[in-house]
Parts: structure tokens; C-alpha cells; sequence
């Protein structure tokens, strides 16, 4: 048995252009405003955790910080022992983390650092380690999403393939979703469930770009990214250039210890670094470069980690003025992951995923550097269509041209019968239709992406063939409609729980393997 990747997204995989938009009666722009800029995981969690305080802890173990804690939030705060020996944590455990009037939740997510996570539940914080593979039930009600005009199943869906992927049952995970009338009833880790739960609360009000679960202070840490420094640095430690742009520019800026040890660097390394009112983010990225570095945004903190290291996270983007239908959603889509990094997307082997979970409301699972080079590119192009000179639309109805279509061969071959059956018989050339423009043929490709023997964890090579096809624009359109919909389907079997909802998203859930970030499938 073995599942196949998410490998066409077939309306898009055309040797011709797509020009979203063409052929659509003018209609009056949608105004896309800039908030809310993120759903502000305080506001998920509760119970006080979004109290702000300043304290540091300097080398304090971790029972301290718990007390610490506890004494504030005013619940208790206890150690799992049991999950924390399991990966070796102590209860005296050495902890160097501090807050300066954040919220209290930011003191947990940074224990990350150590290993440990922590959780909710009963009125009782429990830290434990990352790995503790507990899962819980939860129900969601998505009645008023439903009534927004939402689709259940497409929720569903884009909630399977943009909050950890890998973490679900379709992939080989544990997390599921089954939905029952407007209810959801989620298994997932408690991480899973804030995400989750942020994300549909991003459905329910969102801006330009709305990240899920960031904490307003990355909005000012990406203001003083901007900064200007000064650097004149010879021979001096890592460790302390970094702390000296950190006071400089003001921002919180640390050193991934897990980082520092991957890629064989010491926080004593001497660096040599000369820069003159230039903005903190070139300084970051110069010293990175020289010791295979990178920086993100992380609980609060400008950390200078490694390309394997960054976290994904999950972003929605108002573009109702870019797309009003699927058909928009694909090229769209298609656009991002060519005009981006493409390497980068699950499409072509990357982790990165983008989904639609209606009409231009997109979602997107990826770094934080790649959800900004998304928006520069969304930005670009709006900037591009209001300077575009309105033209008169040619009536391309009766066009004819030749594309192409790049589909498995099983899949072709079948569709070289059976597409002028599911359109118009008389617009295609037989011996009963000699004058007919449509001609059909196919054409052997390259080799397609490898799938996965979940069992094994053998490859399993794709062979992939091209339609070429001659047809009019109007027959043109109808087949990408075709292929879409033989694609992913146009609906669900009742019942059929979270395995819907594929219709019109880019890529679809069920047919695809999730790439790990260790390079594992």
C-alpha cells in the first residue's frame, strides 16, 4: 500500500500561461485591510497567561521557574516526571530565561529551549517533555463558519495541511478530525489544538496577512529588524556581537544552542564584522552566512538558528481581490510556489504547503522568511494591476491553440478516450467530424516526483505523460474544470469524516506524503 504525493495540481501544470482573472466581467476591487496582523495566542490560551511580568532567571532550575509561576498565574504549575525522565529532564534541570513586561505564556514557550513543552488542562499547568506524544480530544463547533459560507469539509482540510502535517492519520500520524452535523472532534497534541483553534478564529476575522499564534511582539521585533546599526567588530565572540546589536538595536536576540552545536559552531567564535547605519537584518544575515546561520522570529525573541532548525508556521491572506474562484486559487498558487523558492513546496519536495479554504482565503504553511516573500510577491502584484492600462478584452472564445498537460500516464492514457466524451463529442476531429478543430494526443515525459511505500519506505517512481491538446479557449476552459474535479473530486461520502473537502484546493490531502524536516518522507 502506499499513498501518492501531492504531485498535480492539474489545471496549473500547463506549458502555457494562466492570466488570473481573464475572461471575468469587471467588478469593483475588495478592500483588503492590514488587520488583524496576527491571532495573539494569549488571547487562545487564557487563564491569565497573557499577564505581563519581568523577571530573569539566570542558570534557576526548573522546579524554580515552576514555583515561580505558579505563583503568579495563581493555578497550580507541576512537573511530569514521568515524561521528563523519559528524555533525560531533571526537575533541577539548569534554566536561563527571562521576560521584559511579556506575557506569561512566553516564559513556557521558551522552556523549548531545555526540551520541555507544557500544557492546560483541569485548571492545572503541566510541563513535560516535547516528546510526549500525548494527544487529547477536543470539539469545535464551526456552525458560524458554516454560515459564513464556509464548507465543513474544506476546512477540514486546510486544517490537515497547513497545522503540522505530518501529524495526522492520513500521513501516518495520530491526529484526526471527524465531523459530526457543525461539531469537530479534534485529537491532536495540545500545541496542535491552540493552532488549530487560532486558526479558525483567523478564519472568522482576517486581514492582509494573519499569522496564527504570534505573538504581538514579533510586530515590533520586525520593525527593529529595520533599525540601523552600526558594527565594527574584529576578532571579537559570537556570543557578545550578538549582544552587542541586540542593545543597539533593542531587540531580544539570542543564539540557538541546538543551532550552535549542529553546524559546529562555538558561542566564543570569533567574528569580524564592519557595517555603517546599515539595518540589523543585513548584520544578522552577514554573520550567518559565514557560519551557515539563519535568524527567525521565535516566542518573542530574534534567535539566530539553521535552515533546518526554522520553525513553520501557518499565515491567512486576504486575496479576494486576486482570486473569486478555484479556477484563480490554482493559478495563484502556481504562481507563488514558481515566482518563490519552488524546491521549497510540498509540490516539488518541499514542506511548504498552500491551501484555499474558500475563494481568495489563503493559507499558508511555511517559514516565516518565505510567508514574507509571499506577501512581497501578493503586494507586487496588486501594485502591478492598478498601474496595468484597462484594455478591451478580446472575445477568445473561439481561439484555438495547443496545450499542454502533464498527468501520470495511467491517468492520460485513460483521458485520451474518455475526454471528448465528457465534453462536447462534435468539437473534436473523428471520421464522423473531419472539420473539427480538437485533436488529441499523448506524449511520454520525464519521470514524476517519486511516491512513498509507507510500509517500507521505498520510492516508487511515477511515469508521466503530456496531453497535448488543440481546442477552442471555451473547450480549453472545461477540460481544466474536468481535470480538476477527476482530480479531487466534487464532493464527500457522508460519514466520510475529515478526508474531505479536496475540491478546489491546491494539491488536495489525501494523495500526498509529508516531507519531515530531516530530510525523512
Amino acid at each position: 500500500m502506499y499513498v501518492t504525493t501531492r504531485s498535480i495540481a492539474i489545471a496549473l501544470c500547463l506549458f502555457c500561461s494562466t492570466t488570473i482573472g481573464q475572461d471575468k466581467p469587471a467588478v469593483k476591487l475588495v478592500e483588503i485591510v492590514d488587520g488583524p496582523t496576527s491571532i495573539d495566542p494569549a488571547v487562545v490560551i487564557g487563564l491569565g497567561l497573557d499577564r505581563t511580568a519581568t523577571v530573569a532567571f539566570e542558570e534557576a532550575s526548573l522546579s524554580e521557574v515552576a514555583q515561580w509561576l505558579q505563583t503568579q498565574v495563581a493555578i497550580p504549575v507541576i512537573l511530569n516526571q514521568v515524561s521528563l525522565d523519559e528524555q533525560g529532564i531533571l526537575s533541577s534541570e539548569l534554566v536561563t530565561v527571562s521576560l521584559k513586561e511579556e506575557p506569561l505564556h512566553l516564559l513556557l514557550d521558551r522552556l523549548v529551549g531545555i526540551n520541555v513543552s507544557w500544557r492546560l488542562g483541569d485548571g492545572i499547568i503541566q510541563l513535560e517533555s516535547v516528546d510526549s506524544g500525548y494527544l487529547e480530544t477536543k470539539q469545535l463547533n464551526i456552525g458560524k463558519l458554516i454560515d459564513q459560507g464556509f464548507s465543513a469539509d474544506r476546512v477540514i482540510n486546510t486544517l490537515q495541511q497547513t497545522i503540522e502535517p505530518d501529524s495526522w492519520d492520513q500521513v501516518g500520524g495520530e491526529g484526526n478530525i471527524i465531523l459530526l452535523g457543525d461539531v469537530m472532534f479534534v485529537r491532536q497534541t495540545p500545541l496542535n489544538h491552540r493552532k488549530i483553534k487560532g486558526t479558525l478564529a483567523a478564519f472568522a476575522g482576517f486581514g492582509r496577512r494573519t499569522f496564527i499564534l504570534e505573538t504581538p511582539v514579533h510586530e515590533d521585533l520586525r520593525k527593529l529588524t529595520e533599525s540601523k546599526v552600526d558594527a565594527s567588530f574584529t576578532n571579537v565572540p559570537l556570543s557578545d556581537v550578538v549582544a552587542q546589536l541586540g542593545e543597539e538595536s533593542g531587540a531580544s536576540i539570542v543564539l540557538s544552542s541546538r543551532a550552535l552545536r549542529q553546524v559546529g559552531v562555538r558561542a566564543r567564535q570569533p567574528m569580524s564584522l564592519k557595517l555603517e547605519a546599515q539595518p540589523l537584518r543585513l548584520a544578522l544575515d552577514l554573520i550567518g552566512r559565514d557560519l551557515d546561520l539563519t535568524w527567525q522570529l521565535r516566542n518573542g525573541l530574534l534567535e539566530m538558528t539553521t535552515e533546518d532548525l526554522l520553525e513553520y508556521h501557518t499565515a491567512v491572506y486576504d486575496v479576494r481581490d486576486l482570486c473569486r474562484d478555484d479556477r484563480e486559487n490554482l493559478a495563484l498558487a502556481q504562481a507563488i510556489v514558481q515566482q518563490t523558492v519552488p524546491q521549497d513546496w510540498m509540490e516539488n519536495g518541499g514542506l511548504g504547503v498552500i491551501e484555499f479554504v474558500k475563494p481568495g482565503v489563503m493559507v499558508v504553511y511555511h517559514t516565516q522568511q518565505m510567508q514574507d516573500k509571499t506577501l512581497t510577491l501578493l503586494e507586487n502584484y496588486r501594485v502591478a494591476l492598478k498601474n496595468s492600462v484597462p484594455r478591451q478584452q478580446e472575445k477568445k472564445e473561439d481561439i484555438v491553440s495547443r496545450r499542454f498537460y502533464r498527468v501520470p500516464t495511467d491517468v492520460a492514457e485513460e483521458l485520451q478516450t474518455e475526454l471528448p466524451k465528457l465534453t462536447d463529442p462534435l468539437v473534436w476531429k473523428s471520421e464522423q467530424n473531419p472539420e473539427s478543430v480538437g485533436e488529441i494526443q499523448v506524449l511520454k515525459s520525464w519521470v514524476g516526483t517519486a511516491d512513498i511505500d509507507i510500509k517500507s519506505g521505498a520510492a516508487i517512481t511515477v511515469p508521466y505523460s503530456v496531453l497535448v491538446i488543440r481546442q477552442s479557449e471555451k473547450v480549453h476552459r472545461q477540460i481544466e474544470e474536468l481535470l480538476v474535479k477527476i482530480q479531487f473530486g466534487e464532493g464527500t461520502l457522508k460519514g466520510a469524516g475529515g478526508m474531505g473537502g479536496m475540491g478546489g484546493s491546491f494539491g488536495g490531502g489525501m494523495f500526498r506524503v509529508t516531507a519531515t524536516r530531516d530530510g525523512r518522507r
